[in-house]
């Protein structure tokens, strides 16, 4: 039996074991509202890298069980301000909450190093540097996505913004000259890039747009889970079976 073979193996053995004591732990749901891949693939076969972290941290510890759940944005917010939350969110930032003393709420270490990238067709690359690079553009982003720096430049008429439904049709606009250039994050694009061909189409400006962890966002009544999975959280990024859940999505690469 291969190395690979044999680990899948274990994973297998351990998650069915871990399902067998469900039973016998807390639930916790963890809320997801990032609907784009590597982080949510498939919501109906529940594949992708937030489901994966749900995974991960049942194989972990025995305490809680945990599921993870999409919610839209807003019906989360809605959440959050009636204080009925009833689960954490993952991979989130404290600045996205307005949470940036990090005294509402309480947060994990980070499990997810990310950035958002500006791109720009290779015909003709925009050196993003600073918002003002980017005036008198066409920019596409996700509808109801904010971008700071950017928006203001919209709301002015100096930046004209090009909505759309995802990051992967961001990519489409700006390759199809419906855009000048786009906003779309580091991780999703490194998975977009191992299933497209898009080899010399796309020009990636060295400075990024923002740079950010992800985080897990915990209501101050889910203490005590924060003590369980913090320490698991901490060391994340260099445990094997998390890097093997990585590897699913994509390999070792870079974007040049």
């Amino acid at each position: 039996m291969s190395p690979i073979v044999k680990r899948i193996a274990l994973i297998v053995f351990i998650v069915f074991s871990s399902a067998a004591n469900a039973l016998e732990r807390q639930l916790i749901t963890l809320y997801a509202y990032h609907l784009k891949p590597p982080f949510i693939v498939d919501i109906a076969n529940e594949k992708g890298l937030y489901y994966d972290l749900a995974t991960y941290l049942n194989i972990k510890q025995k305490k809680y069980e945990f599921r993870t759940v999409f919610v839209p944005r807003k019906r989360l917010d809605r959440y959050l301000s009636n204080k009925k939350l009833d689960g954490l969110v993952i991979g989130v930032s404290p600045m996205w909450f307005n949470d940036k003393n990090e005294t509402v709420y309480l947060w994990s270490d980070s499990f997810y190093q990310d950035r958002d990238l500006v791109i720009s067709s290779t015909k003709k690359p925009i050196d993003y540097q600073e918002p003002n690079s980017l005036l008198n553009t066409r920019i596409a982003g996700v509808r109801g996505f904010k971008y700071f720096g950017i928006d203001p430049l919209v709301n002015s008429g100096k930046v004209v913004r090009e909505d759309t439904v995802g990051e992967y049709e961001v990519v489409e606009m700006v390759l199809k000259n419906r855009a000048d250039a786009g906003i779309v994050s580091e991780s999703t694009l490194l998975y977009l890039n191992a299933r497209n061909d898009w080899q010399g189409q796309l020009f990636y400006a060295t400075n990024p747009h923002d740079q950010y962890t992800r985080r897990i966002l915990i209501p101050e009544k889910f203490s005590d889970v924060l003590s369980t999975i913090n320490p698991l959280v901490k060391d994340i990024q260099t445990d094997s079976l998390w890097l093997s859940f990585l590897d699913n999505y994509y390999s070792q690469q870079n974007l040049n």
